[in-house]
């Protein structure tokens, strides 16, 4: 790894056969660059939106569909080129082969139909640019109004992940 390189971190426990999972992306240098730190940025954003979309009754082309509006949101602000380029890849489910919601409890899967209330997922967008990897990652219980965020106190803006590296 050098200096400039983006690492994906993906954090895997069992417990009594129960599974969990969370993951950042993470600069190698403790400092993401200018291009990477506004197309991170933007992929939290996108990755908040879809998350407030887990629910009860959702499905993941729903919760995808509010991922990608959050992206395109932001392409007539983004001034770097990485996240026009990001923004414009992404939005194309074709081009986010990864890009996942699955079950997490004794076994991963993924889920068949809308998501039900009392299951519990991670959300896991992965998703790609130039050779640099964007992932995220967190467990969240599913409940008939959202869903309840089960890896809290984790660093998400590329501000409190540089913060929680020093």
């Amino acid at each position: 790894m050098r200096s400039g390189d983006l690492v994906r971190l993906d954090v895997g426990c069992e417990w009594e056969h129960y599974i969990g999972d969370l993951g950042r992306t993470v600069p190698v240098s403790g400092h993401y660059n200018d291009d990477q730190r506004e197309t991170w940025n933007i992929f939290v954003a996108a990755y908040r939106v879809g998350a407030f979309a887990l629910r009860d009754g959702a499905t993941v082309d729903q919760i995808f569909d509010a991922w990608r509006t959050e992206l395109l949101r932001h392409r007539a602000s983004a001034k770097t080129l990485l996240a026009q380029r990001a923004i414009d890849s992404w939005s194309d489910r074709a081009n986010v082969p990864y890009w996942q919601v699955h079950t997490t409890n004794l076994l991963a899967s993924f889920p068949v139909g809308p998501l039900r209330e009392g299951t519990t997922i991670n959300f896991e967008p992965i998703a790609s640019i130039d050779g640099q990897g964007f992932f995220l990652e967190d467990m969240y219980l599913i409940t008939k109004s959202g869903a309840e965020l089960l890896t809290p106190g984790v660093p998400y803006s590329a501000d409190e992940i540089e913060t929680a590296m020093h």
